[in-house]
């Protein structure tokens, strides 16, 4: 479960937990308890975030945290004041995304990070996991590989995960604002055969696909989004 982490009370970890829930990334966007308040737009959310993952780890669910990457963070050392907050709180697993030029950033189309940035977090990445101190990290990249062993890293979406909105609408991520179709009029393993076979996600590519302008202009030319 993914979740800002401000409505893990007592009770509600309990619950989880009883519930039979694994594992609990909580998401922090700044390791200054100030400009995450003021990101999130929320006073007082870091401190609640907090209090939610110690309350996942006294109650015995595996806990890590979410993040993202920006252009900025990678430069300022953002990600690392992250990594030391990580190693602190001792939570197991540092969950790192990158920033996508979808939502209310749909135009934003510099966000994206390019090659060099991409490769500056697998640096990072490399660089932390052998350290045993610290938690160990994972980039949304690695989702590939670890479900197919065989298959290098990069973007999962549509070759081994779909998403699944509360409106029934499947999609290839939880980035892509497309909908290959809708489980409440087609069978599943039909809108997966769809979306599986589509030349846009035959190719293995090494990068989220949609951090690709170029990719996103194709998605929408197709006219996916008709369930």
């Amino acid at each position: 479960m993914f979740t800002n982490g401000q409505l893990l009370t007592s009770l509600v970890v309990k619950e989880l937990k009883d519930a039979g829930l694994f594992g609990a990334f909580v998401s922090l966007d700044f390791a200054d308890p100030e400009l995450h308040d003021q990101n999130r737009r929320r006073s007082g959310i870091f401190r609640e975030a907090l209090e939610g993952i110690r309350r996942c780890q006294d109650a015995g669910i595996l806990t890590g945290i979410s993040t993202y990457a920006t252009k900025d963070k990678i430069q300022s050392g953002q990600i690392d004041a992250l990594m030391e907050l990580a190693r602190e709180l001792k939570v197991l697993e540092m969950f790192i995304f990158d920033v996508i030029p979808t939502g209310r950033l749909h135009e934003a189309h510099e966000c994206a990070l390019d090659e060099e940035e991409v490769k500056a977090i697998w640096n990072l990445r490399r660089f932390y996991n052998e350290k045993p101190e610290y938690p160990r990290i994972i980039h949304q990249t690695m989702f590939m590989s670890m479900a197919y062993p065989c298959i290098a890293e990069g973007c999962p979406a549509g070759v081994v995960q779909v998403h699944l909105r509360a409106n029934g609408d499947v999609s290839p991520c939880d980035f892509t604002p497309y909908s290959f179709g809708n489980i409440r009029r087609r069978p599943l393993s039909e809108i997966w055969e769809s979306m599986a076979s589509n030349n846009l996600y035959a190719e293995h590519s090494p990068f989220c696909r949609m951090s690709s302008r170029d990719f996103r202009e194709k998605l929408a030319a197709r006219g996916i989004g008709t369930s």
